[in-house]
């Protein structure tokens, strides 16, 4: 687990209050405070756990920022112009909040991992076929021709990881 956990959880219900108070003090008044307390407990911490446990730990700001940006964009929207309840409205809006922020998070992780992996195939375009290297005499290492050694099979199914690439050597 990450260290920044509990920052991240104080701030994000921090950020959630503030803007839930914003939103209802208009129309519930006082009655605000008792919606969106509970609630910003509640998204600040799911929220803080989802990210955690999506995103890597260097991109866990950006994504925690973009989930609340969504969860604030659908509030609205339901609030505001659909005139829906409060509580149904921030309710639809974190379902509909969190579901945007990790379908857009694997969209992109598969789309990166699309891009790594396209440079690689026409290189095996250009193999010759496994028939015509099963014929080379015997490496030295002492295995059959017909069985690749485990270097050559180590390389060929290395596949690198998007979310946490390899840190630089110190």
């Amino acid at each position: 687990m990450w260290h920044g956990t509990p920052i991240l959880v104080v701030i994000s219900i921090l950020a959630y209050f503030c803007f839930l108070e914003q939103l209802l003090v208009a129309h519930n008044g006082f009655a605000a405070l008792a919606i969106s307390l509970p609630f910003s407990c509640i998204l600040g911490l799911f929220s803080s756990l989802t990210t955690t446990s999506m995103v890597a730990r260097r991109y866990v700001w950006i994504y925690a920022a973009i989930q609340f940006l969504f969860v604030v964009f659908f509030t609205h929207l339901f609030y505001r112009y659909l005139h829906l309840q409060a509580v149904i409205s921030i309710i639809l809006a974190t379902f509909a909040g969190f579901g945007v922020g990790m379908i857009g998070n694997s969209i992109i992780i598969e789309v990166l991992r699309w891009r790594t992996m396209a440079p690689a195939q026409p290189r095996r375009a250009h193999r010759p076929p496994r028939v015509a290297q099963q014929q080379q005499p015997a490496p030295a290492s002492g295995q059959p021709s017909g069985q690749p050694s485990a270097v050559g099979e180590g390389q060929r199914s290395a596949t690198v990881d998007i979310e946490n690439p390899a840190a630089p050597p110190a």
